[in-house]
C-alpha cells in the first residue's frame, strides 16, 4: 500500500491498517473482504483538534488571498481558501479531453496531467495520479461528520478537493479536485485565460467594422 493509499485508508478506519479493503469514504461504513464494519464516529476531540487545525491553515494563507483577491472570481475564492466545493457536472474541467496539464490557479504549481484524468462518473474532474506527490499536501478531514482526506496545494494551501481509493489502476486513487482550484494549460503553452482573451479581442475587432 502507497503512501497516499495508506492514509486514506487511515483516515476511513481511524488509523487502523486495511488492506485489500473497499472504502467509501462518503457513506457510513467500510467494506474489508465479506465483512461489514462500521467507520468509526468523529469524536468531539477529533472535531476540535480539526477546526483548531483549520483556523491555523487559514490564517497561513492569508497572503496568497491578498495576492488573488482582484483575479479570482467569488466561486473561486471560496473553493480555494473556504474549502468549498462546487456542484457536480457544473465545473469547467469536469468533461474536459484536451492535452496538457492542470496547475493550481490560486500560484501556478504543476499539479496534474491530461494523462491521469479519467470519467468517475462523479461530476469532477477525477485524476488516478499527480504529476508530483510533494506538490500535493495531504490532511484528514472530519468536516461533515465524516472521515476523508482533503487535498490541498502544497505551495500555497489552497483547497482542492479529497482523495479517495476507488480509482483505476495502476494507483487505485481517485483524486476528485475542484474545476475552479485549477487553471489548464494546453501543451503549446496556452492557458484558457489567454485563448478567452485572444477571442474577446477577436469579437472586439469585428464589431469595429
Amino acid at each position: 500500500m502507497n503512501t497516499v493509499s495508506a492514509l486514506v485508508a487511515t483516515a476511513a478506519v481511524a488509523a487502523a491498517a486495511i488492506t485489500g479493503a473497499s472504502i467509501w469514504l462518503s457513506g457510513i461504513r467500510v467494506s474489508e473482504s465479506d465483512n461489514w464494519v462500521p467507520v468509526p464516529a468523529v469524536t468531539q476531540e477529533e472535531a476540535l483538534e480539526f477546526k483548531k487545525r483549520k483556523r491555523e491553515m487559514a490564517r497561513s494563507s492569508e497572503e496568497w488571498k491578498d495576492k488573488v483577491k482582484d483575479k479570482l472570481s467569488a466561486n473561486e475564492m471560496n473553493v480555494c481558501f473556504g474549502a468549498g466545493t462546487e456542484p457536480p457536472f457544473t465545473g469547467k474541467y469536469w468533461d474536459h479531453h484536451e492535452k496538457g496539464h492542470y496547475e493550481c490557479t490560486v500560484c501556478g504549481q504543476n499539479l496534474f496531467s491530461s494523462d491521469t484524468k479519467y470519467d468517475s462518473g462523479s461530476g469532477w474532474p477525477s485524476f488516478y495520479d499527480v504529476v508530483e506527490k510533494s506538490n500535493l499536501k495531504l490532511e484528514e478531514d472530519l468536516s461533515l461528520g465524516m472521515r476523508r482526506v482533503e487535498v490541498l496545494c502544497s505551495n500555497c494551501g489552497s483547497h482542492l478537493g479529497h482523495v479517495f481509493d476507488d480509482g483505476p489502476e495502476p494507483t487505485g486513487l481517485r483524486y476528485c479536485i475542484n474545476s475552479a482550484s485549477l487553471q489548464f494549460i494546453a501543451d503549446d503553452g496556452s492557458s484558457e485565460a489567454e485563448a478567452g482573451q485572444a477571442g474577446a479581442g477577436d469579437r472586439d475587432a469585428g464589431e469595429e467594422h
